[in-house]
């Protein structure tokens, strides 16, 4: 029997329920036939997929960055972006106009909020109100204001909205995630018993064996409530709890990332020492405006410089350490100047460690001025994958859309928040100094070290005594070689 677009979805949604993925796999392709592949069935197609954990198919079905329908390029920056592609997903919603984006509001402020934009995440939500007749949909959406006025430092006008939309909303459902929101602002504003009492609140309107992400978000802020209450054995339940769900290889990982950062606290409370968890959110690519990064910067003066390795070994002793502040190598009979793209790809895995990174996340961080194409540099990170397990013996495991660093103890890298100019290394032993001792230190040949050198006086780094091949070289103020990569 021959089904109609109707019957198809249907079934689909029956297989999508019980994570029967096969049969919905064919469903969705024999539904994009019958629809003749149409804007709205792509979208349709792309988010079932998405809800199967097949995002590469859902990508694939709504096309490239150049599709001109707004319908489809919301769509793929709300996609990239779930996937860790904040950068990507940015940039197309960048080329849209305000009354564009009012028109898409809810996917468009679901991707400003994700990334911390919630100046641009206000400017859609201004005008939205609560009424007497608002819907279920209509008062979800107002949890997003919440949300946002919370970024803003409105904690107030956000708890405010919160009781306005709980005295009139009878749904379990929509009564536990306002409780859990309201708690979650009043944690972050330091008001611990009210926060407590909302979020244990919650906890009563959710089934004990809840495992949605609705649940877990509350597991997260229950575990901070413990913390704060110096209660770790409740606290690393509920972390742990949490954790279980929201790590998801592959995605976004800010998600995640909030949960290891309490983590972090908690380590923070037990063991009094800079919690290792910290190190590696402070070191990880995230969207400029994090506000992980933030909390973390607002509870301890962070090192603005770390070392990344398995084993405690002096940086000067190893024979494959990366150093990403002057971007240079150490090598056991050499200092090599510059890294080269696999070199990259390699200290942003040894710094993920055993959390590992989304290839989207991992691709728009070592392209970052190429971000019109993500097909095209995901394609490039391929050959950079095979290109460090055969030339460096740099081991890594690819799993779905992640990528690890596993059993590598021999590599180190040195990370910073200051950028400095490529070579920064040398002009900190070598005041002064000849061409030819760039030459001998970074083992360069004549006309490569002079142009290093060229370049170091073009950044008003160095300046040149003498015109001759001998001519000699001094470094300026040491404030002149650090770069800001912002």
């Amino acid at each position: 029997m021959i089904k109609d677009s109707k019957a198809l979805l249907v079934e689909i949604e029956e297989s999508v329920r019980k994570r029967a993925i096969l049969p919905a796999k064919k469903s969705i392709s024999e539904y994009l036939k019958r629809e003749h592949h149409r804007i709205d069935a792509r979208i349709i197609a792309s988010d079932f997929y998405r809800r199967i954990s097949d995002p590469c198919s859902a990508l694939k079905v709504l096309g490239s960055e150049e599709e001109r329908d707004p319908k489809l390029r919301f769509q793929l920056s709300r996609i990239l972006n779930s996937l860790g592609g904040s950068h990507y997903a940015m940039r197309i919603l960048s080329s849209f106009h305000l009354e564009d984006l009012a028109a898409h509001r809810i996917p468009a402020v679901e991707i400003f909020l994700s990334n911390y934009h919630y100046c641009k995440a206000f400017e859609l939500m201004k005008n939205v109100s609560l009424r007497p007749d608002s819907s279920y949909s209509e008062r979800s959406e107002l949890i997003s204001k919440a949300a946002i006025l919370q970024g803003l430092g409105k904690t107030q006008e956000a708890v405010e909205l919160v009781d306005e939309l709980l005295a009139v909303s009878s749904e379990p459902l929509i009564r536990a995630v306002l409780f859990q929101a309201k708690g979650a602002y009043l944690i972050l504003n330091g008001d611990f018993v009210r926060a407590g009492e909302s979020l244990l609140e919650s906890e009563s309107l959710f089934s004990p064996h809840d495992k949605t992400l609705e649940r877990s978000h509350l597991d997260k802020w229950l575990g901070a409530f413990f913390i704060f209450k110096r209660e770790p054995e409740k606290a690393r339940k509920y972390l742990n709890r949490s954790w279980k769900i929201l790590y998801k290889p592959g995605y976004k990982p800010e998600e995640w990332l909030e949960v290891l950062y309490w983590k972090g606290r908690l380590t923070l409370l037990q063991k009094k020492e800079f919690p290792e968890e910290w190190v590696r959110i402070n070191a990880y690519p995230q969207p400029p405006k994090s506000r992980i990064l933030q909390w973390i910067r607002s509870e301890m003066l962070l090192p603005h410089a770390m070392t990344f390795g398995e084993e405690k070994i002096l940086r000067q002793l190893r024979t494959r350490h990366l150093d990403l502040e002057s971007k240079i190598r150490f090598r056991k009979t050499h200092i090599q100047y510059d890294l080269n793209l696999s070199e990259h790809l390699i200290s942003r895995l040894i710094i993920a460690g055993k959390y590992g990174m989304p290839l989207f996340r991992l691709s728009e961080t070592l392209w970052p001025d190429e971000l019109f194409s993500f097909q095209s540099n995901l394609k490039r990170l391929e050959q950079m994958v095979i290109r460090a397990r055969k030339e460096e013996k740099f081991k890594i495991r690819w799993k779905d859309l992640q990528l690890y660093s596993n059993g590598n103890k021999e590599w180190s890298c040195f990370w910073s928040e200051n950028k400095r100019i490529t070579g920064a290394l040398f002009l900190d032993e070598h005041p002064e100094f000849l061409r030819a001792d760039v030459e001998r230190f970074f083992r360069l040949s004549p006309r490569r070290a002079l142009q290093v050198c060229e370049s170091w006086k073009n950044a008003s780094v160095i300046e040149q005594v003498g015109r001759t091949k001998s001519a000699r070289y001094q470094k300026l103020i040491n404030q002149a070689i650090v770069k800001n990569d912002e």
